[in-house]
């Protein structure tokens, strides 16, 4: 019994020491190391060993790899990883080059990966979606749900939604002119020593 009971703890600390080997490679930029832990712990179901693989794929392996970096981009993102739906998101709004040709790009897919992010109140994708609802190439501009976004993300603080928001209010742009809004924005950039007193 006690032998049993041995076998299975060292069994479980071995398991243990070796779900954080992806992560401790990878933040010490070891990527041949990181690329074998990773891949180990990926299959096993990790979302984080999942996301760094995706980005081996994506910026280290090279030409070829992205759509594995797809493959395991989604598989982070669909256990909810918020940084990997962000990253899908973008892969399918930019697409990507294989063999001198731009492919993959798909604008319903980043819509609903930018969706997913932005909901878990991830800055850069709920300004990125802001941009994708006023922006026409390839589905419907929504200009409510561009405002919706831009001030989420400019009430957290994000510096360009703050600038963006505060020029839509100061045009009109689907919205009653404001300008008061627009030195708002500024306002709380200059404070954080984004904006130069002189703009305000």
């Amino acid at each position: 019994m006690k032998k049993t009971l041995f076998v299975v703890l060292a069994a479980l600390l071995s398991t243990t020491a070796y779900a954080n080997n992806c992560a401790t490679y990878y933040e010490h930029n070891d990527f041949r190391q990181a690329f074998t832990a990773c891949k180990t712990e990926a299959k096993h179901g990790d979302r984080e060993a999942q996301f760094n693989l995706a980005h081996i794929y994506y910026q280290r392996i090279g030409v070829g790899n992205k759509e594995k970096a797809i493959y395991w981009y989604t598989k982070a993102a669909e256990q909810g990883l918020v940084e990997a739906q962000y990253y899908l998101a973008l892969m399918y709004n930019m697409g990507y080059v294989v063999n001198s040709h731009l492919v993959g790009i798909d604008n319903d897919k980043a819509l609903y990966w930018f969706t997913k992010a932005a909901e878990q109140g991830f800055l850069e994708a709920q300004y990125k979606l802001a941009l994708m609802y006023v922006d026409d190439t390839g589905f419907e501009v929504n200009k409510e749900k561009s405002l919706y976004w831009l001030t989420q993300a400019a009430e957290q603080g994000f510096d360009k939604a703050e600038n963006d928001l505060g020029l839509v209010y100061y045009r009109g742009d689907g919205v009653e002119k404001n300008t008061e809004k627009r030195y708002i924005g500024l306002l709380k950039q200059w404070n954080r020593g984004l904006v130069r007193r002189d703009i305000i």
